[in-house]
């Protein structure tokens, strides 16, 4: 799996537990709250061999202000 071990892992799990219907705005918004510049950067890289839909929501997670 990849980023296990890691707080990629941590949101991958996460995001496969909400679901892909399930994932939104105030979701990206929470997780983005407990990420740093780091993270996110870990996150951008790990997903690249996950599906579309979490690499999307990667991005998603990325962009979002907080």
């Amino acid at each position: 799996m990849a980023g296990a071990g890691r707080i990629s892992g941590t949101v991958f799990q996460a995001l496969r537990y909400i679901g892909k219907k399930h994932v939104n705005n105030d979701g990206f918004q929470t997780i983005r709250r407990v990420l740093r510049k780091e993270d996110i950067e870990i996150l951008k890289c790990d997903c690249k061999n996950s599906y579309v839909w979490i690499q999307d929501s990667v991005e998603a997670i990325a962009k979002t202000q907080i």
